[in-house]
């Protein structure tokens, strides 16, 4: 966490930015889509610099499922992302010759302003390529082009290790998404036993394999999967649904009535 800054009124500025930011968090953790959103937008708007409110906004309209603002989200988050990095490094390349025409007795003592400053500059320079192909794809999902989602993705799993469970969850919900033949079920298994091998505790790889499975007509493993899920997070409408078809499927109809029910 970045120290304050010693200008005591951007130091209140900032607090309350990051605490708006954890409010529109929690929204999205609450599902309040899009009340997130609005938050999200304001502060974009008010610091076009920090990537991560644009990518907040782009996960809020992903959620809403509206293709068009998700399109001009990822398009706005790409064209500020990279002004932000090129005007960043610039920034880098002027405090770089100043010094280099200082004196030269030796390392420039920097103050804690100036080090806090150059470091932000540093991260700020930095954008991200792996992550917008990343999201790009979530907007060719949203667009009903899945072909092209899985292309991008598939060339992200060597190149992208610390998002590999995300990258193989995607691809097994892209699948389910592109065919509803059983070999899409198949490959979808495929990929989201690889999520739940690198995470065995996200409740949405479990969410999505009940649902490949179900497709499969493997009524015993969907309803496993559907459990597992909502062990792992009860509050979750669609697994519900899932565990109760399967059991009905399996001949359970009080248990599968019970699980519709909840």
């Amino acid at each position: 966490i970045d120290p304050p800054d010693e200008d005591r009124a951007l130091t209140i500025r900032e607090t309350v930015r990051e605490l708006d930011y954890n409010k529109a968090q929690s929204l999205m953790d609450g599902k309040e889509f899009s009340r997130a959103r609005a938050i999200a937008s304001q502060l974009w708007n008010e610091w076009p610099e920090e990537n991560r409110f644009g990518i907040l906004q782009l996960q809020c309209d992903y959620a809403l499922g509206d293709p068009v603002e998700l399109r001009c989200s990822y398009e706005l988050l790409c064209e500020r992302g990279r002004a932000a990095a090129a005007a960043a490094r610039q920034e880098l390349k002027l405090i770089a010759e100043a010094e280099a025409s200082q004196d030269a007795d030796g390392p420039m003592e920097l103050s804690r302003k100036e080090r806090l400053q150059r470091h932000r500059l540093m991260r700020r320079a930095h954008l991200d390529q792996d992550a917008l192909r990343f999201y790009e794809a979530r907007v060719l999902s949203a667009e009903g082009r899945y072909g092209e989602a899985k292309t991008v993705l598939c060339e992200l799993v060597d190149t992208w290790p610390a998002r590999q469970q995300s990258i193989y969850r995607e691809l097994g919900v892209l699948c389910l998404k592109e065919s509803e033949a059983e070999p899409a079920a198949t490959e979808a298994i495929q990929w989201l036993e690889k999520a739940r091998a690198v995470d065995p505790e996200d409740y949405l790889t479990e969410l999505h394999l009940a649902r490949a499975f179900a497709r499969k007509r493997y009524d015993m493993d969907a309803a496993a999967h559907a459990l597992a899920s909502l062990q792992l997070q009860f509050f979750s409408p669609v697994a519900h649904f899932e565990y109760g078809r399967a059991l009905v499927r399996i001949g359970h109809l009080k248990w599968g009535q019970e699980a519709l029910e909840e």
